[in-house]
């Protein structure tokens, strides 16, 4: 009675504990290790009971022999062999897999064994005082192939060693206290051990010192003036000697790093010949200086041509362009691809309908114009606009020339927002003629389009999708699918072989396993006593080494079970140029420059791209290297998990030769985001929108009429807001500012109104820029498709025009005596200027010369008369000017 033995049941996640009490053996069996699942859910430490199923067994039963030798066959083979279905499992490409991560449910010790038992035992509760444990257990991985948690041996030993004290003793609380002292005591005799032999790490002794102390006083808080003295005074003297331990290794070290401070070497310093130092080479260049000749050679002076112009025939190259920005001729060279764009692509496009390379010299002058005119127009709303259509101008060129190359692209909708165009600040009629030949494009396009068809960009392996549907008709893409599934096949043929020999040799060695015994050697202790070990050469235990090393590597199919999903990719594997540039290039349109985003969706992280998986890479078309939008997968392929290798026993076919694991989605290379359903954001037409200085910037939302809104806020919004009247305005120049562009349709006559009853300074920056925003934004087109659009329609009408002229001049002539009104002047000659461009009455356009010929008049008297008074200040010596200015 009170020996016992506890056994850890390592492939089953169990021990047993067998002892003796009275005239019974009682078996105890417990789960080590938690659920992965029930750790990460407890929010702190884990409350755990041990142990589980409790057996009596009377002790002339468990004398007979027979029954000995069936109860050691039973725990030997759960001891060294793992059962069928007690791992969790998780579902991946459609099959079941264990999940070697997590821990396996001790059923077989639990409950089998139990019921092994259950003829000559019984179940008891009062041999054995349960004990609850808290189990601070971890779970803790990142990027690696198992987890770590908490040792299941220094478990069990505690478990054990608690269970016993709770047999021998009366109470729970005396065995509770005794086994605290009993790991007081064990730790501090580690601790000493420790100290003794030296071996311990400075950070170690630290460490174990504060777990001594730490027991001790929970030892002390939980039984006040049970706990025995000689215990307390043995752990006392461990923790004082690991103290001094450290002192003493700190002074020696301290020590050993102390600086030399012996300063003899200084005794022969040479201040003199230290400090000076002579300096031949540039003694004698200084020399040299005096004996120099003056040369009369005049160089020659060949400034290089930084402007040049574009070939009709080809697309500008705007290679090395930096070399523009040095010079600051930046802004010239993107004006004169403008101007290329505007009289010469269509001429070019015509030519190039048929080449291969034309979607990709489209590609790059897009992505490299872009890049450039986004620095140079960062802050002009209106350069901003010209780029955008400048920009949308190419695209359409592309898309000419790809859907003339492959016709059934033509059936797939273009997802273009044209009503982001209406945001354009576009001053000349021809730059809204182009907007419009731009307009009429996208609808015609869009009608061509099938409707039912899905999103060209973010349906993968649809019935209807683009790769699907081109693969249908594609004999290269279907020859290239039967070479890759064919090369597969003899792949899984080759590994169904290689599991049948390691199944054979796992036989061979578990046979030979079976048939020997360990082997035992009788050794000397360090005290000269002999005892007996297990031997280190055992035969036995080598095979049950090499059965546990045994183990086969999965062959995963590299291609979707989905046929069409499977079609799909080996689409993407070798994409058409056209289709990519196209593809890519039309990203790039919507998100980078048109500022569209990807709608938001729960996809997980990319884990696996279509280019770098190693079963499909070399199948894969050097052309599709670089591209923009590609195959991505939110999972890993299984021969990037942990279940890479399996072990040998209980192993099917099915455990080998998986699916295909991967889930594929369209990824976006460029803003590492995965392609979904494009959302129209408002960012481009606030970039098209000018600024208000930051005293103004409450009467911004005035100035933004986007697609939905063309007209602007309601016209009484500026009245039921007076409270946001800026302080530096008065009521009336606010509600009269803000009517300006109050309605799309009527804004031309709000102009006209303001100059001939004015309520606003045009002097004002705020007033510049809200009458520049109504006569340059182009605003939603008319149902006759007309360049003039809703916006500017009034200028069909020649007497209007006649009219608008007359007042332009009337409002310059009550300026003109005061050059401080400079601004107001440069908004006068904006209005001409726009007439001139918009009229087609040559009535009109005479007048519009005529009043800018009187403008330049007026500024031309107003710098006469600033240099004269810059003059007279000179000369008087009186800081008018500067005061002024």
């Amino acid at each position: 009675s009170g020996e016992a033995v506890c056994i850890n049941v390592v492939f089953q996640n169990a021990g047993v504990l067998i002892g003796r009490h009275q005239d019974s053996v009682y078996v105890e069996s417990f789960e080590l290790l938690p659920l992965n699942s029930a750790v990460i859910k407890s929010p702190g430490r884990l409350r755990r009971y041990f142990p589980g199923p409790a057996m009596a067994i009377k002790l002339g039963a468990f004398r007979d022999r027979e029954f000995q030798k069936s109860f050691a066959e039973v725990l030997h083979k759960l001891c060294h062999q793992s059962c069928p279905d007690i791992c969790p499992l998780v579902k991946k490409a459609g099959q079941l897999h264990e999940e070697t991560r997590d821990t396996v449910d001790p059923v077989y010790v639990t409950e089998f064994m139990t019921a092994f038992l259950g003829p000559v035992t019984k179940h008891v509760d009062n041999i054995t005082q349960g004990v609850w444990k808290n189990t601070r257990d971890e779970i803790i991985w990142h990027k690696s192939f198992m987890p770590w948690r908490r040792s299941p041996v220094w478990l069990l030993l505690r478990v054990s060693l608690q269970l016993l004290l709770g047999h021998e003793t009366a109470s729970t609380s005396q065995a509770k206290c005794l086994y605290k002292l009993l790991m007081l005591f064990f730790i501090a005799s580690l601790l000493m051990d420790g100290l003794f032999h030296q071996d311990l790490s400075s950070d170690m002794i630290e460490i174990m010192r504060f777990k001594v102390a730490r027991r001790k006083y929970k030892l002390f808080a939980a039984f006040q003036g049970e706990v025995e003295e000689q215990v307390i005074s043995f752990a006392d003297k461990v923790m004082t000697d690991a103290a001094r331990e450290l002192i003493s290794r700190q002074r020696s070290f301290v020590a050993n790093k102390s600086p030399d401070n012996k300063l003899r070497r200084l005794e022969s310093v040479n201040f003199v010949n230290d400090t000076v130092s002579r300096l031949k080479n540039l003694d004698e260049f200084i020399k040299s200086i005096s004996d120099r000749t003056m040369s009369l050679d005049r160089a020659s002076f060949c400034p290089p041509a930084y402007m040049s112009t574009f070939s009709k025939g080809s697309l500008p190259d705007l290679f090395g362009w930096s070399i523009f920005d040095i010079h600051g001729y930046t802004a010239f060279r993107l004006a004169e691809v403008e101007a290329w764009v505007s009289d010469h692509l269509d001429g070019w496009l015509s030519q190039a309908m048929i080449s291969e390379k034309a979607c990709s010299e489209l590609s790059d002058l897009i992505t490299t114009y872009k890049r450039i005119a986004t620095s140079v127009y960062k802050t002009n709303s209106e350069g901003r606009s010209i780029m955008v259509l400048v920009l949308i101008e190419l695209w359409v060129a592309c898309d000419k020339i790809a859907t003339g190359q492959i016709p059934r692209l033509e059936q797939y909708n273009l997802c273009i927002p044209a009503g982001l165009f209406e945001s354009f600040l576009l001053p000349f009629r021809e730059q809204m003629a182009r907007l419009n030949r731009v307009e009429e494009y996208l609808e015609r396009r869009c009608r061509a389009a099938d409707q039912l068809l899905p999103c060209i960009f973010s349906s993968f392996s649809d019935p209807q999708s683009f790769a699907v549907r081109f693969y249908s008709q594609s004999t290269h893409h279907q020859n290239m699918l039967v070479e890759i599934e064919s090369k597969v096949a003899k792949q899984r043929r080759a590994k169904i072989a290689e599991l049948s020999k390691v199944q054979a040799e796992y036989r061979r060695l578990y046979n030979l396993f079976e048939s020997e015994n360990c082997r035992y050697v009788e050794l000397l202790n360090k005290n000269g006593r002999p005892y007996i070990t297990h031997s280190r050469s055992c035969s036995r235990c080598s095979y049950q080494r090499q059965m546990k090393a045994l183990n086969i590597s999965i062959h995963e199919w590299p291609l979707p079970r989905s046929k069409m999903k499977a079609q799909a990719t080996v689409f993407e594997l070798c994409v058409p140029v056209p289709f990519s540039e196209w593809r890519d290039i039309t990203t790039f349109i919507l998100l980078d420059v048109l500022k569209c985003q990807y709608g938001k969706i729960s996809i997980g992280r990319q884990e696996q791209s279509l280019g770098t998986y190693p079963a499909l890479s070399k199948f894969r078309a050097p052309s599709c290297a670089d591209q923009r939008i590609g195959l991505e997968s939110s999972t890993k392929p299984s021969a990037r998990t942990h279940r890479v290798r399996k072990p040998v026993p209980n192993l099917e076919i099915d455990d080998v030769c998986v699916n295909n694991g991967l889930e594929y989605y369209y990824f976006d290379q460029s803003c590492s985001e995965y392609v979904t359903r494009i959302q129209v954001t408002q960012d481009l037409p606030k970039l098209c929108t000018f600024k208000l200085p930051p005293e103004s910037k409450v009467l911004e939302k005035y100035l933004f009429r986007p697609s939905m809104c063309p007209a602007g806020p309601v016209p009484n919004a500026a009245i039921a807001n007076q409270a946001e009247c800026p302080p530096h305005l008065s009521i009336e120049e606010y509600k009269g500012l803000c009517s300006i562009v109050a309605g799309n349709k009527i804004q031309w006559q709000n102009i006209f109104l303001q100059l001939a009853i004015p309520s606003v300074s045009f002097r004002r920056a705020e007033t510049g820029c809200t009458v520049l925003q109504a006569m340059y934004q182009a605003g939603p087109p008319d149902h006759k498709k007309t360049t003039l659009r809703q916006s500017h329609s009034i200028f069909g009408n020649a007497k209007f025009c006649a009219e608008f002229v007359v007042q332009l001049r009337l409002a310059t002539r009550r300026i003109k005596q005061n050059w401080e009104s400079a601004p107001a002047l440069a908004v006068f000659i904006s209005a001409a200027t726009r007439i001139l461009s918009l009229s087609s009455d040559a009535q009109v356009q005479d007048s519009c010369f005529e009043f800018l010929a009187e403008a330049r008049q007026t500024a031309f008297d107003w710098l006469e008369k600033i240099r004269a008074k810059e003059i007279c200040s000179v000369n008087s010596g009186e800081p008018e000017m500067e005061l002024k200015a």
